[in-house]
């Protein structure tokens, strides 16, 4: 069996991480972030159809602003983008009606 830690090559690296590892931990114990991207992760899997719902409810909604704020004249395409931002608009909202888990 090798040890990598006395390879010329990978020894070097698992030193730096063995440095900054413990110190990352520490930081992310600590982390607002960290304990959000938790609670995401939570809602996520216990409920999924629901989450991605609100995220497709949430894109949708900005696709349609954006597109009525950023058109003065509402040409073919504005149209078609429109439409489209509040089909998966409404698409999203009615995924956050699923009660399933």
């Amino acid at each position: 069996m090798i040890d990598l830690r006395e390879t010329w090559t990978v020894g070097p690296f698992i030193a730096v991480l063995d440095r900054i590892l413990p110190k990352l931990n520490r930081s992310l114990e600590q982390s607002r972030t960290a304990a959000l991207a938790v609670a995401a992760a939570t809602a996520m899997r216990a409920v999924p159809i629901r989450v991605l719902g609100l995220i497709l409810m949430l894109l949708g909604a900005v696709v349609t602003i954006g597109t009525l704020l950023m058109t003065e004249a509402m040409s073919g395409v504005a149209l078609r983008v429109l439409v489209l931002g509040g089909l998966v608009t409404l698409t999203g909202a009615m995924a956050t009606l699923d009660r399933r888990d």
